[in-house]
């Protein structure tokens, strides 16, 4: 009972009351003779207030998200841009700010060191951690994240694309016609997930960054 009021000799606590179809007690506005504390509410840990009940029209019943809805004029609600992003350069801030202007959120995976490894024989000049951070740093990317799987393993980024909700893939020129794309593209829309080819910066890329870097060095 709170302080001051057990000394009011006219504090008449109501006992509780059971609330239908709710396990437990709560206890209403409290009765007292004296005006002062006519609308008192006691709130106590001896009193405990219980949760009303959620309404039934208002309780969730199907646990399935809901799809993405595409914004009239923009590709997609979710599009996935996909990248190494080693040695960050000019080409892939332009890929990542094409996709930006055609959906409503931005997806990036950032591509593992292992997968690297495995795809290219070589290691990236920098660690994935410090890649995703450059990415995630772009106040313009709404998620980044690295990368689950290869994407030549078919069934395995099926399943983490639909993980990622989102409605549309955006993919660099240069891999069209590539045997990964082949399979891909059409199990992607037989999820409804759309697939769409990216410019290809030509007088930049990480591999000819490279080329500069050593060639500078041996000058």
């Amino acid at each position: 009972m709170p302080r001051g009021i057990a000394r009011h000799a006219a504090f008449r606590a109501p006992p509780p009351r059971a609330w239908p179809g709710v396990s437990g007690a709560y206890f209403p506005l409290c009765s007292l003779d004296c005006p002062r504390f006519s609308r008192l509410i006691i709130a106590s840990q001896t009193m405990p207030c219980m949760p009303a009940p959620v309404p039934s029209h208002l309780a969730m019943t199907d646990p399935t998200p809901v799809p993405p809805v595409r914004p009239p004029g923009l590709l997609a609600a979710r599009g996935l841009a996909v990248g190494v992003f080693d040695l960050f350069h000019v080409g892939h801030l332009r890929y990542l700010q094409y996709i930006r202007a055609r959906c409503l959120t931005l997806v990036t995976v950032v591509t593992r060191d292992a997968t690297v490894q495995a795809n290219k024989r070589r290691a990236p000049a920098m660690p994935e951690a410090e890649r995703l951070e450059i990415v995630r740093g772009l106040g313009w990317v709404d998620e980044a994240l690295l990368q689950p799987d290869s994407l030549e393993n078919t069934e395995s980024a099926l399943r983490w694309l639909a993980a990622l909700a989102v409605d549309h893939v955006f993919i660099g020129e240069d891999w069209r016609g590539s045997a990964r794309w082949a399979r891909l593209e059409p199990r992607l829309a037989a999820q409804g997930i759309g697939l769409s080819w990216t410019p290809r910066t030509d007088e930049v890329s990480t591999t000819v960054l490279r080329q500069r870097i050593l060639a500078s060095l041996s000058e």
